[in-house]
């Protein structure tokens, strides 16, 4: 199936927060801003800096639960205690969905899942050093769905960030 949207993920460094362009656009439509002194990530909408959703974590890069709230919907989202290769969630409709990452380095990606119905949700392959794509595969999510894709993909990557 043919990606319905693209966009592009792109991160500085280690310190830095990821900026989220659509492809073939100059300018950041989005930015996860982290802060790992205070263990919270805000994920904003740019030009504005309005706060669409807020994650919390005890250990944000270390700890294995979060808690998200978007526009006041409280989410819940749990790694895998053994291993930071997955990250479970749920989606505001209550479908269960799964990010997982594959392979190291330049090589690895990123996938969500519905675990209900096998359905691939989003991919981010990363295309260089700092940068990456991501593909929006399924439609028909409203603006606080596709808000959750993009924050649970985003502390997916920065975890492989730190880890690699």
């Amino acid at each position: 199936m043919e990606p319905q949207c693209a966009y592009i993920i792109e991160f500085k460094s280690l310190a830095s927060n990821l900026l989220i362009f659509k492809k073939g656009v100059q300018y950041p439509d989005y930015e996860l801003d982290v802060n790992v002194t205070r263990s919270r990530m805000t994920f904003l909408e740019l030009p504005y800096q309005k706060r669409l959703a807020r994650v919390h974590g005890p250990k944000l890069l270390l700890g294995k639960g979060y808690k998200m709230s978007i526009n006041g919907e409280k989410l819940r989202m749990h790694r895998d205690s053994h291993r930071s290769t997955c990250l479970w969630f749920d989606l505001l409709d209550k479908s269960p969905c799964v990010v997982v990452k594959g392979g190291h380095g330049d090589g690895s990606t990123y996938r969500i899942t519905n675990i209900l119905t096998n359905e691939i949700l989003a991919t981010f392959q990363p295309s260089g050093p700092s940068y990456g794509c991501m593909n929006l595969h399924a439609g028909g999510y409203d603006n606080q769905n596709l808000i959750a894709l993009f924050t649970a993909m985003a502390i997916m990557i920065r975890l492989g960030i730190d880890r690699t």
